[in-house]
């Protein structure tokens, strides 16, 4: 298996978050050349095949710095439990931000959740409640493009229970 980081290339402003477009042509490139006949391993069972290349803008990738790795598996499993999300990732991550006029800095735990913007107001409220910060980080962005077969795995999989 072949492992790579990736820097990431994100703008943001008070009113945008975007990722430079050449930058993430150059990432699916590399991921084509590298990992050629790769798969992730997805049961069958478990996916609906009604997704289809019409609700791609349907599908989000949400946001969220934790505290730590407790209250960062505690909100991921809730989120899949509850089947607002199919998968979370945590990544430990350093943050340096603006807090109530002082410049901070923190070692914090990312959530990465892929969901639907269907559920997107329950997932919030799922992070709202069960999060220790005073203003949590709850963004959503919405994926453009993606391997259809694991964005047909990510709708199979949010939603109600009985959807996988």
């Amino acid at each position: 298996m072949v492992s790579m980081r990736y820097r990431s290339v994100v703008t943001c402003t008070p009113h945008a978050l975007s990722i430079d477009d050449d930058y993430e042509k150059s990432l699916l490139e590399n991921d084509q050349t590298n990992h050629g006949d790769a798969k992730r391993d997805m049961p069958e069972r478990n996916v609906k095949k009604t997704y289809g290349a019409a609700n791609k803008a349907d599908v989000l990738l949400l946001l969220s710095a934790c505290r730590d790795q407790d209250e960062a598996r505690r909100i991921s499993r809730t989120l899949i439990d509850e089947h607002l999300a199919s998968c979370v990732n945590i990544a430990k991550v350093d943050s340096i931000y603006r807090w109530k006029g002082q410049v901070e800095e923190s070692e914090e735990h990312m959530i990465i959740a892929k969901t639907k913007s269907s559920v997107y107001e329950k997932a919030e409220e799922t992070i709202r409640a069960l999060h220790s910060y005073e203003l949590p980080e709850i963004i959503a962005l919405k994926v453009k493009k993606g391997h259809a077969a694991y964005l047909d795995w990510i709708a199979g999989n949010v939603g109600t229970p009985e959807s996988g």
